[in-house]
């Protein structure tokens, strides 16, 4: 019996039931009743409605943009409505949850007015807001939901722009180059023609400076900036705006794919996430000491004979400090990672949209890449984004990008946390290079037979099955419009972890810092003299 052939059959007939539950559900009466628009200013608020607490600390005021919300009432009977605004840190709503106890009828909307602005410093990955209007009518529960963009002027100032800095991204135009005050009027200064071929843009709450080229000798526009994952949004901006003229050009991407930078922040962000685990793992084992002492103090103390402390006293005040200064690294690193997810999610951005300008993906295949390189960056307890991204390329390799026989046998590995990034940085670069060959990501008709190496003990690992076959160099490949070109230029091989360990990745190695400052058990017992094994204690009947 083929195994492969009865679930691919299996997963068909589930469609077809699925396909027929679908159509048995009531419809979405969200239109009969109400509906939502958004008007968002292009300028800034005169007076900035950031709040207090906010962790940006400039010299200027935080910038904010205030949208107006309409809710339309259609039918008259919609009772109280709970509005929820949703955006993506670092950005925040002035307020996210509104009751309204009545709307307005369709000729005369209510209006809500609701701030933005950014509250912590680090860099926005999204600037897409969602909107969700909750009510009744009758006694069911009816849902209408909406979403709008920020403004590119609520996270970036208009600056000088710089001759040249360390990261450069290029994308050609197969027209006439447009004029970037032209593209962007809202960061041109004064004269306006000044900005034509060269304009700067300063992210609000964080040193990095973008500066967007433009050369109508060549039909390019650069972008170039000191920190790699800044130049995202404006990219972003750059694409959609020259899309939406009347005669959008054709863009393309031809240099090499910044492989490696992108691997320094995998590495980055895997880094703290085992500092946080190795950190709350700490910190709970200092809690349990800390109670392990507490009983004995507490039986010496219902003792009816009086006994010396043996310093226990000053045992337990030292461990309450290591507690505290465990407990302290946590929240430390917890910040860290947050910050080293945002920029991530800028990276994995900035490299799937240079694929798709390089292979001339359309917007079905980015999609499914950004399905299989998530670009939102979630770290729970049981799973993260490495996890995933592994998972998930893998499962592509094995289908739509399969080369071979034993790409197709490759096994989905579990989600577990990975002790180094090194798998992950492989599978990117293969992954980019079939892309590049002219390979095609599709999900229609995957289906997942291999789920975990348990289940098949002789099943080949997905690296083995993905990398093995792949010769040391890439070979010579044609991409439209660029001719033959070694396939080298385009990707380049992530760094080995000691590379990355190498390079100064300031926030792991003050987390190693503040991990290694939390004092140990032993460390107390030589200060008061005592030679007696705590840890020995069993910590069960502890009194609280």
């Amino acid at each position: 019996m083929n195994i492969a052939e009865f679930d691919k059959s299996m997963a068909k007939v589930k469609a077809e039931i699925h396909d027929c539950n679908t159509d048995l559900l009531p419809k979405s009466m969200e239109s009969e009743h109400l509906a939502l628009e958004v008007d968002v200013p292009t300028t800034r608020d005169k007076v900035s409605q950031a709040g207090d607490d906010s962790e940006i600390r400039e010299s200027d005021p935080i910038p904010s943009v205030t949208a107006t919300v309409r809710l339309r009432s259609r039918s008259g009977q919609t009772g109280e409505v709970t509005l929820t605004v949703d955006c993506s840190p670092p950005l925040v709503a002035g307020k996210s949850v509104f009751r309204i106890s009545s709307t307005g009828s369709f000729d005369k909307p209510t209006e809500i007015p609701v701030s933005f602005y950014m509250k912590y410093n680090y860099s926005a990955s999204d600037l897409s807001v969602g909107l969700m209007a909750t009510y009744t009518v009758g006694s069911l529960v009816q849902v209408t939901k909406s979403s709008f963009q920020l403004p590119l002027l609520l996270v970036c100032r208009p600056t000088l722009p710089l001759k040249s800095d360390l990261h450069k991204l290029t994308v050609d135009s197969d027209r006439e180059l447009v004029k970037l005050h032209e593209i962007f009027p809202e960061f041109a200064g004064s004269p306006p023609e000044a900005c034509a071929q060269a304009m700067g843009f300063q992210l609000i709450g964080s040193p990095a400076k973008i500066t967007l080229l433009a050369s109508n000798k060549s039909n390019r526009y650069r972008l170039q900036s000191g920190h790699f994952e800044a130049m995202w949004l404006v990219l972003r901006e750059l694409i959609e705006r020259l899309g939406a003229r009347k005669k959008p050009p054709s863009l393309s991407y031809k240099e090499t794919l910044p492989l490696q930078e992108v691997s320094l922040l995998v590495e980055q962000h895997l880094s703290l996430r085992h500092n946080v685990l190795e950190l709350a793992e700490i910190l709970g084992q200092r809690a349990t000491q800390y109670r392990v002492i507490q009983k004995r103090l507490l039986t010496k103390f219902k003792d009816k004979t009086p006994t010396p402390l043996q310093n226990l006293d000053v045992l337990l005040e030292g461990t309450y400090k290591s507690i505290l200064k465990a407990a302290d690294a946590v929240n430390s690193n917890r910040v860290s990672l947050i910050q080293a997810g945002a920029h991530l999610s800028c990276a994995v951005n900035l490299l799937v949209t240079l694929l798709g300008l390089t292979a001339g993906l359309t917007a079905e295949e980015l999609a499914v890449l950004r399905v299989c390189l998530p670009t939102n960056i979630l770290d729970y307890d049981q799973y993260g984004w490495e996890e995933v991204a592994t998972s998930a390329i893998t499962l592509l390799l094995s289908t739509s990008l399969s080369k071979s026989a034993s790409d197709s046998a490759a096994v989905i590995p579990p989600l577990e946390l990975p002790k180094d990034a090194d798998k992950l940085c492989k599978l990117l670069v293969v992954l980019c290079d079939r892309v590049a060959k002219g390979g095609r990501p599709r999900m229609e008709g995957v289906v997942v037979a291999n789920r975990t190496p348990a289940a098949d003990p002789i099943a080949v690992d997905p690296i083995d099955a993905v990398v093995a076959s792949e010769p040391p160099r890439l070979p010579d490949y044609t991409v439209s419009g660029v001719g033959e070109r070694d396939s080298s230029r385009f990707v380049k091989k992530p760094p080995s972890v000691e590379a990355v360990r190498d390079g100064g990745l300031g926030a792991v190695s003050k987390s190693r810092e503040q991990l290694d400052g939390i004092p140990d058990l032993d460390d107390m017992e030589a200060l008061i003299g005592e030679k007696e094994d705590y840890r020995s204690m069993s910590p069960t009947g502890l009194d609280v």
